[in-house]
């Protein structure tokens, strides 16, 4: 009767055991499914028992208790709009910096140029 008794339980031990796992591969997979489901640039926020909100990536987010306050979208697009405008300022500037080097460069090779043409007419 203990043989019994423990192949009952050793079976159980292993059912338990692929039941746990297979639970862990259905969250898994769940979560891969909410994230193939999330559009380009949102992300989801967990609120609290398994509740998500979408939102803008980058939103800021506090708590207050049990409140979660998120950031006011008019205030999330002007840090977005002057971040984009402060990179594209910085492009600009690089943008001047590298066609001042094409100008730089031009003129030293005209300068090689007239040197060589120079330089070829006294050998003759």
């Amino acid at each position: 009767m203990k043989k019994y008794v423990l192949i009952l339980a050793y079976v159980a031990v292993i059912f338990l055991a692929f039941g746990a796992g297979a639970e862990e591969v259905k969250e898994k997979e769940a979560m891969i499914q909410k994230s193939e489901d999330t559009p380009p640039g949102m992300e989801l926020i967990k609120v609290g028992n398994g509740q998500e909100i979408l939102v803008p990536q980058g939103t800021k987010t506090r708590r207050v208790g049990a409140q979660l306050i998120l950031q006011d979208t008019s205030a999330y697009f002007a840090e977005k709009f002057i971040g984009m405008e402060n990179h594209f300022m910085k492009i600009e500037e690089s943008l001047q910096g590298l066609e001042q080097r094409i100008k730089d460069l031009e003129k030293e090779t005209q300068q090689e140029n007239k040197e060589t043409l120079v330089s070829g007419n006294k050998e003759k």
